[in-house]
Protein backbone atom coordinates (compact mmCIF):
# COMPACT_ATOMS: atom_id res chain seq x y z
CA UNK A 1 0.00 0.00 0.00
CA UNK A 2 1.00 3.48 -0.58
CA UNK A 3 1.02 5.74 2.55
CA UNK A 4 0.10 9.31 1.82
CA UNK A 5 -0.41 10.87 4.89
CA UNK A 6 0.19 10.75 8.88
CA UNK A 7 -1.79 12.81 11.60
CA UNK A 8 1.08 13.14 13.93
CA UNK A 9 3.64 15.47 13.09
CA UNK A 10 7.17 14.31 11.01
CA UNK A 11 8.81 16.02 13.96
CA UNK A 12 7.71 12.86 16.11
CA UNK A 13 7.82 9.94 13.70
CA UNK A 14 11.42 8.41 12.55
CA UNK A 15 9.76 8.94 8.32
CA UNK A 16 11.39 11.95 6.96
CA UNK A 17 8.01 12.21 5.11
CA UNK A 18 4.63 10.55 5.34
CA UNK A 19 4.25 9.61 1.98
CA UNK A 20 5.85 6.23 1.40
CA UNK A 21 5.18 2.67 -0.21
CA UNK A 22 5.12 0.06 2.40
CA UNK A 23 6.80 -2.79 1.29
CA UNK A 24 7.79 -5.25 4.33
CA UNK A 25 6.12 -5.75 7.65
CA UNK A 26 9.10 -3.99 9.48
CA UNK A 27 7.74 -0.37 8.04
CA UNK A 28 4.03 -1.57 9.13
CA UNK A 29 5.87 -2.25 12.98
CA UNK A 30 7.34 1.13 12.95
CA UNK A 31 4.27 2.67 11.62
CA UNK A 32 1.97 0.98 14.51
CA UNK A 33 4.61 2.45 16.69
CA UNK A 34 4.86 6.03 15.49
CA UNK A 35 1.97 7.51 17.46
CA UNK A 36 -0.46 8.31 14.62
CA UNK A 37 -4.29 6.81 15.18
CA UNK A 38 -5.17 8.06 11.54
CA UNK A 39 -3.24 6.96 7.78
CA UNK A 40 -4.31 7.72 4.47
CA UNK A 41 -4.16 5.48 1.68
CA UNK A 42 -3.52 6.02 -1.97
CA UNK A 43 -5.59 3.63 -3.78
CA UNK A 44 -4.69 5.34 -6.87
CA UNK A 45 -0.69 5.17 -6.17
CA UNK A 46 -1.12 1.99 -5.04
CA UNK A 47 -2.38 0.13 -8.53
CA UNK A 48 0.10 2.51 -10.23
CA UNK A 49 3.02 1.16 -8.30
CA UNK A 50 2.14 -2.40 -8.22
CA UNK A 51 2.06 -2.16 -11.71
CA UNK A 52 5.02 -4.59 -13.23
CA UNK A 53 4.13 -3.11 -16.59
CA UNK A 54 4.52 0.47 -16.32
CA UNK A 55 7.64 1.66 -17.37
CA UNK A 56 10.13 4.16 -15.59
CA UNK A 57 10.68 7.41 -16.66
CA UNK A 58 13.32 7.46 -19.53
CA UNK A 59 16.67 8.89 -18.20
CA UNK A 60 15.86 8.63 -14.57
CA UNK A 61 17.11 6.13 -12.14
CA UNK A 62 15.15 3.31 -11.02
CA UNK A 63 13.40 3.99 -7.72
CA UNK A 64 13.89 2.01 -4.62
CA UNK A 65 10.06 1.19 -5.04
CA UNK A 66 10.40 -0.27 -8.21
CA UNK A 67 11.24 -3.87 -7.17
CA UNK A 68 14.79 -4.84 -8.45
CA UNK A 69 16.07 -8.86 -9.13
CA UNK A 70 17.26 -10.53 -6.49
CA UNK A 71 21.13 -11.59 -6.53
CA UNK A 72 23.23 -13.82 -4.45
CA UNK A 73 25.71 -12.71 -1.72
CA UNK A 74 28.47 -13.53 -3.61
CA UNK A 75 27.52 -11.81 -6.96
CA UNK A 76 26.63 -8.43 -5.22
CA UNK A 77 28.85 -8.66 -3.06
CA UNK A 78 31.41 -8.37 -6.31
CA UNK A 79 29.07 -5.19 -7.68
CA UNK A 80 29.33 -3.75 -4.04
CA UNK A 81 32.86 -3.55 -4.13
CA UNK A 82 33.35 -1.82 -7.34
CA UNK A 83 30.69 0.89 -5.94
CA UNK A 84 32.55 1.01 -2.82
CA UNK A 85 36.09 1.73 -4.89
CA UNK A 86 34.53 4.12 -7.47
CA UNK A 87 32.91 5.62 -4.59
CA UNK A 88 36.44 6.11 -2.77
CA UNK A 89 37.86 7.61 -5.61
CA UNK A 90 35.72 10.43 -6.53
CA UNK A 91 35.62 11.45 -2.52
CA UNK A 92 39.32 11.55 -2.72
CA UNK A 93 39.26 14.36 -5.64
CA UNK A 94 36.64 15.77 -3.68
CA UNK A 95 38.15 16.28 -0.86
CA UNK A 96 41.01 17.80 -2.52
CA UNK A 97 39.31 20.36 -3.86
CA UNK A 98 37.80 21.16 -0.48
CA UNK A 99 41.85 21.42 0.52
CA UNK A 100 41.93 24.08 -2.12
CA UNK A 101 38.84 25.63 -1.98
CA UNK A 102 36.70 23.69 -5.00
CA UNK A 103 33.15 23.97 -4.68
CA UNK A 104 31.54 20.13 -4.57
CA UNK A 105 29.27 19.38 -6.94
CA UNK A 106 26.11 17.47 -6.44
CA UNK A 107 26.41 15.70 -10.11
CA UNK A 108 30.06 14.17 -8.50
CA UNK A 109 28.55 11.63 -6.29
CA UNK A 110 24.89 11.44 -7.45
CA UNK A 111 25.32 8.55 -9.58
CA UNK A 112 27.34 6.85 -6.38
CA UNK A 113 24.34 7.53 -3.99
CA UNK A 114 22.16 5.62 -6.73
CA UNK A 115 24.24 2.71 -7.83
CA UNK A 116 24.77 1.98 -3.61
CA UNK A 117 20.94 2.71 -3.36
CA UNK A 118 20.12 -0.23 -6.17
CA UNK A 119 22.85 -2.74 -4.42
CA UNK A 120 21.05 -2.59 -1.22
CA UNK A 121 17.89 -3.13 -3.04
CA UNK A 122 19.16 -5.99 -4.60
CA UNK A 123 20.96 -7.97 -1.67
CA UNK A 124 21.55 -5.74 1.42
CA UNK A 125 23.90 -8.21 2.97
CA UNK A 126 26.48 -7.39 0.46
CA UNK A 127 26.96 -3.43 1.68
CA UNK A 128 26.46 -5.43 5.19
CA UNK A 129 29.35 -7.38 4.82
CA UNK A 130 31.49 -4.77 3.18
CA UNK A 131 30.88 -2.45 6.47
CA UNK A 132 32.18 -4.61 8.60
CA UNK A 133 35.31 -6.06 6.31
CA UNK A 134 38.12 -5.73 8.30
CA UNK A 135 41.90 -3.86 7.72
CA UNK A 136 40.11 -1.04 6.19
CA UNK A 137 42.36 2.30 5.82
CA UNK A 138 41.25 4.84 8.67
CA UNK A 139 40.43 7.24 6.22
CA UNK A 140 38.40 9.62 5.39
CA UNK A 141 36.62 8.93 2.29
CA UNK A 142 36.39 4.90 4.14
CA UNK A 143 34.54 6.47 6.28
CA UNK A 144 32.00 8.67 4.31
CA UNK A 145 31.43 5.53 2.10
CA UNK A 146 30.13 3.80 5.43
CA UNK A 147 28.32 6.04 7.15
CA UNK A 148 26.56 6.30 3.56
CA UNK A 149 25.79 2.99 2.89
CA UNK A 150 24.64 2.11 6.46
CA UNK A 151 22.50 5.28 6.89
CA UNK A 152 20.56 4.39 3.20
CA UNK A 153 20.04 0.66 4.59
CA UNK A 154 18.64 2.35 7.45
CA UNK A 155 16.65 5.09 5.44
CA UNK A 156 15.42 2.27 3.31
CA UNK A 157 14.11 0.12 5.90
CA UNK A 158 11.82 2.79 7.39
CA UNK A 159 10.17 4.10 3.78
CA UNK A 160 12.48 6.37 2.84
CA UNK A 161 11.65 7.76 -0.87
CA UNK A 162 13.84 7.31 -3.44
CA UNK A 163 14.79 11.34 -3.24
CA UNK A 164 15.01 11.48 0.29
CA UNK A 165 17.43 8.50 0.02
CA UNK A 166 19.02 10.28 -2.07
CA UNK A 167 19.46 13.28 0.06
CA UNK A 168 20.43 11.11 3.07
CA UNK A 169 23.23 10.07 1.20
CA UNK A 170 24.57 13.88 0.64
CA UNK A 171 24.44 14.53 3.74
CA UNK A 172 26.96 11.45 4.61
CA UNK A 173 28.87 11.81 2.45
CA UNK A 174 29.84 15.64 2.61
CA UNK A 175 29.01 16.17 6.25
CA UNK A 176 32.86 15.63 6.89
CA UNK A 177 34.09 17.34 4.07
CA UNK A 178 35.06 19.76 6.71
CA UNK A 179 37.58 17.77 8.15
CA UNK A 180 40.02 18.96 5.22
CA UNK A 181 40.24 21.83 6.84
CA UNK A 182 41.91 20.07 10.31
CA UNK A 183 45.13 18.49 10.97
CA UNK A 184 44.51 14.68 9.93
CA UNK A 185 45.55 12.73 12.63
CA UNK A 186 42.59 14.20 14.52
CA UNK A 187 40.48 12.14 12.48
CA UNK A 188 42.49 8.46 13.40
CA UNK A 189 43.86 10.55 17.35
CA UNK A 190 42.86 7.02 19.18
CA UNK A 191 42.96 8.86 22.38
CA UNK A 192 41.07 11.14 24.49
CA UNK A 193 41.13 14.72 23.50
CA UNK A 194 42.39 17.44 24.97
CA UNK A 195 39.80 20.41 25.51
CA UNK A 196 41.63 22.37 22.66
CA UNK A 197 41.57 20.00 20.15
CA UNK A 198 38.24 18.99 20.96
CA UNK A 199 37.23 22.59 20.24
CA UNK A 200 39.24 22.48 17.01
CA UNK A 201 37.04 19.37 15.80
CA UNK A 202 34.18 20.66 16.73
CA UNK A 203 35.05 23.35 13.83
CA UNK A 204 34.70 20.63 11.18
CA UNK A 205 30.87 21.24 10.91
CA UNK A 206 31.24 24.74 10.50
CA UNK A 207 34.39 24.03 7.74
CA UNK A 208 31.93 21.77 6.29
CA UNK A 209 28.77 24.07 6.23
CA UNK A 210 30.72 26.91 4.13
CA UNK A 211 31.57 24.63 1.23
CA UNK A 212 28.25 23.04 1.20
CA UNK A 213 27.05 26.35 0.80
CA UNK A 214 29.08 27.09 -2.24
CA UNK A 215 27.33 24.19 -3.83
CA UNK A 216 24.11 22.72 -5.38
CA UNK A 217 22.57 21.51 -2.02
CA UNK A 218 18.62 22.32 -0.98
CA UNK A 219 18.43 23.64 1.96
CA UNK A 220 17.26 20.71 4.29
CA UNK A 221 21.00 18.81 3.18
CA UNK A 222 22.50 21.82 4.73
CA UNK A 223 20.38 21.53 7.93
CA UNK A 224 20.92 17.70 8.43
CA UNK A 225 24.86 18.44 7.51
CA UNK A 226 24.87 21.13 10.43
CA UNK A 227 23.26 19.10 13.37
CA UNK A 228 25.09 15.43 12.32
CA UNK A 229 27.10 15.85 15.69
CA UNK A 230 23.81 16.68 17.84
CA UNK A 231 22.05 14.08 20.43
CA UNK A 232 19.36 12.81 21.18
CA UNK A 233 19.55 14.22 24.53
CA UNK A 234 21.07 17.25 23.99
CA UNK A 235 24.45 16.58 24.87
CA UNK A 236 25.91 17.07 21.24
CA UNK A 237 27.26 20.10 19.63
CA UNK A 238 27.25 22.69 17.96
CA UNK A 239 23.66 23.69 18.79
CA UNK A 240 22.62 21.37 22.17
CA UNK A 241 19.62 20.21 20.47
CA UNK A 242 17.36 17.05 21.15
CA UNK A 243 14.74 15.22 20.25
CA UNK A 244 12.64 16.16 17.48
CA UNK A 245 14.74 19.44 17.28
CA UNK A 246 17.29 17.47 15.54
CA UNK A 247 16.30 16.61 11.50
CA UNK A 248 15.01 12.87 11.47
CA UNK A 249 18.15 12.69 8.67
CA UNK A 250 20.86 13.73 11.07
CA UNK A 251 19.63 11.60 13.76
CA UNK A 252 20.32 8.71 11.24
CA UNK A 253 24.06 9.68 10.05
CA UNK A 254 24.69 10.44 13.50
CA UNK A 255 24.07 6.71 14.90
CA UNK A 256 25.61 5.54 11.88
CA UNK A 257 28.91 8.12 12.35
CA UNK A 258 29.14 6.72 15.98
CA UNK A 259 28.94 2.88 15.60
CA UNK A 260 31.39 3.30 11.90
CA UNK A 261 33.77 5.76 14.45
CA UNK A 262 33.65 2.69 17.55
CA UNK A 263 33.87 0.03 14.70
CA UNK A 264 36.38 1.08 12.46
CA UNK A 265 38.58 3.73 15.21
CA UNK A 266 37.92 6.80 14.57
CA UNK A 267 37.80 10.46 15.64
CA UNK A 268 39.37 9.65 19.71
CA UNK A 269 38.31 5.73 19.65
CA UNK A 270 40.26 2.77 19.26
CA UNK A 271 38.63 0.48 17.32
CA UNK A 272 36.31 -2.58 18.72
CA UNK A 273 34.91 -5.81 17.35
CA UNK A 274 31.84 -5.28 15.32
CA UNK A 275 29.67 -6.64 18.55
CA UNK A 276 31.32 -4.53 21.36
CA UNK A 277 30.91 -1.42 18.80
CA UNK A 278 27.29 -2.23 18.39
CA UNK A 279 26.97 -2.69 22.43
CA UNK A 280 28.47 0.59 22.59
CA UNK A 281 25.49 2.24 20.68
CA UNK A 282 22.89 0.30 22.52
CA UNK A 283 24.35 1.48 25.72
CA UNK A 284 23.81 5.24 23.98
CA UNK A 285 20.27 4.74 23.10
CA UNK A 286 19.67 4.19 26.92
CA UNK A 287 21.53 7.12 27.83
CA UNK A 288 19.53 8.73 24.46
CA UNK A 289 22.38 10.17 22.93
CA UNK A 290 20.81 7.96 19.94
CA UNK A 291 16.83 7.76 19.33
CA UNK A 292 16.01 4.64 20.93
CA UNK A 293 13.93 3.00 17.73
CA UNK A 294 16.51 4.14 15.15
CA UNK A 295 19.27 1.75 17.53
CA UNK A 296 16.77 -0.88 18.06
CA UNK A 297 16.45 -1.12 14.20
CA UNK A 298 20.22 -1.26 13.67
CA UNK A 299 20.38 -3.86 15.52
CA UNK A 300 18.32 -5.56 13.96
CA UNK A 301 19.46 -5.28 10.55
CA UNK A 302 23.29 -6.04 11.25
CA UNK A 303 22.28 -8.49 13.75
CA UNK A 304 23.78 -9.23 17.09
CA UNK A 305 26.70 -10.69 15.99
CA UNK A 306 27.56 -8.98 13.17
CA UNK A 307 29.26 -10.09 9.93
CA UNK A 308 33.25 -10.46 10.51
CA UNK A 309 32.66 -11.49 14.33
CA UNK A 310 34.62 -14.06 15.31
CA UNK A 311 32.66 -16.41 17.30
CA UNK A 312 33.06 -19.88 19.66
CA UNK A 313 30.50 -22.41 18.98
CA UNK A 314 28.78 -24.94 21.56
CA UNK A 315 31.06 -27.47 19.89
CA UNK A 316 34.40 -26.02 20.44
CA UNK A 317 34.90 -25.19 16.87
CA UNK A 318 35.77 -21.46 15.88
CA UNK A 319 34.42 -19.56 12.98
CA UNK A 320 33.78 -16.56 11.57
CA UNK A 321 29.64 -14.71 11.04
CA UNK A 322 29.15 -14.69 7.33
CA UNK A 323 25.76 -13.38 7.50
CA UNK A 324 22.86 -12.00 9.14
CA UNK A 325 19.55 -14.15 9.92
CA UNK A 326 17.01 -10.91 10.49
CA UNK A 327 14.21 -13.74 11.46
CA UNK A 328 16.97 -15.72 13.93
CA UNK A 329 19.51 -12.95 14.88
CA UNK A 330 21.30 -15.36 17.22
CA UNK A 331 21.47 -17.95 14.50
CA UNK A 332 23.86 -16.48 11.61
CA UNK A 333 25.84 -18.29 8.90
CA UNK A 334 29.02 -18.80 10.41
CA UNK A 335 32.02 -20.52 8.51
CA UNK A 336 34.08 -22.41 10.24
CA UNK A 337 37.72 -22.17 10.42
CA UNK A 338 38.87 -24.38 13.65
CA UNK A 339 37.91 -27.81 15.43
CA UNK A 340 37.57 -28.20 19.16
CA UNK A 341 40.97 -29.10 19.15
CA UNK A 342 41.78 -25.46 17.64
CA UNK A 343 43.52 -27.22 14.96
CA UNK A 344 42.90 -25.83 11.10
CA UNK A 345 40.55 -26.84 8.87
CA UNK A 346 41.90 -28.00 5.40
CA UNK A 347 38.42 -26.82 4.16
CA UNK A 348 36.36 -24.35 5.86
CA UNK A 349 32.98 -25.23 6.93
CA UNK A 350 29.87 -22.92 5.99
CA UNK A 351 26.74 -23.57 8.22
CA UNK A 352 23.71 -21.36 8.75
CA UNK A 353 22.41 -21.98 12.05
CA UNK A 354 19.36 -21.31 12.07
CA UNK A 355 18.64 -24.51 9.41
CA UNK A 356 19.56 -27.42 11.54
CA UNK A 357 17.10 -29.97 11.29
CA UNK A 358 17.79 -33.32 11.81
CA UNK A 359 21.37 -32.47 12.41
CA UNK A 360 23.12 -34.96 15.44
CA UNK A 361 24.77 -31.95 16.70
CA UNK A 362 23.42 -28.48 16.72
CA UNK A 363 25.76 -25.61 16.60
CA UNK A 364 25.19 -22.39 18.83
CA UNK A 365 27.41 -19.75 19.15
CA UNK A 366 29.08 -19.60 22.77
CA UNK A 367 30.59 -16.61 22.89
CA UNK A 368 32.42 -13.88 21.05
CA UNK A 369 35.99 -14.24 20.52
CA UNK A 370 37.84 -11.20 21.13
CA UNK A 371 41.34 -11.49 18.56
CA UNK A 372 43.11 -8.43 20.67
CA UNK A 373 44.16 -11.55 23.66
CA UNK A 374 46.59 -14.14 22.47
CA UNK A 375 46.01 -17.55 21.27
CA UNK A 376 42.69 -16.76 19.94
CA UNK A 377 43.39 -17.08 16.50
CA UNK A 378 46.89 -19.11 16.52
CA UNK A 379 46.53 -19.17 12.05
CA UNK A 380 45.31 -16.20 11.78
CA UNK A 381 42.21 -17.25 9.97
CA UNK A 382 39.73 -15.10 12.14
CA UNK A 383 41.00 -11.73 11.18
CA UNK A 384 40.74 -11.81 7.69
CA UNK A 385 38.81 -9.77 4.79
Amino acid sequence: MFVAGLNVSWLKTPFFKHTMLIEDELQIVTLKNCGATVITIDTEKCVQISNQDQPAEKGTAPSVSEKLKTTSLSKELDTAKQIKESTKKIMRVLFSMAQDGGVPKAEMVSSFIVQTMDSLSRNSQAIINLFFSKNQPTKLYNHAFNVMSMSLLVAQKLGYSKEDQQRIGFVALLMDIGWTNLPEKLFVFQSAYTDDEYDLVKKHVDYSLLLIEKGDFDPEIHQAIAQHHERYNGSGYPAGLSGEQIHPMSRIVSMIDHFDGATNGYYDRMPMIPARGLQEIYRKSILLSHEPSLVELLVRLVGIFPPSSAVLLNTGERGVVTQVNWRAPLAPKVKIFYNKKLMPLLRPIEVDLAKQEGEETVREIKSLIDLTLPKQDPAGLLNGE
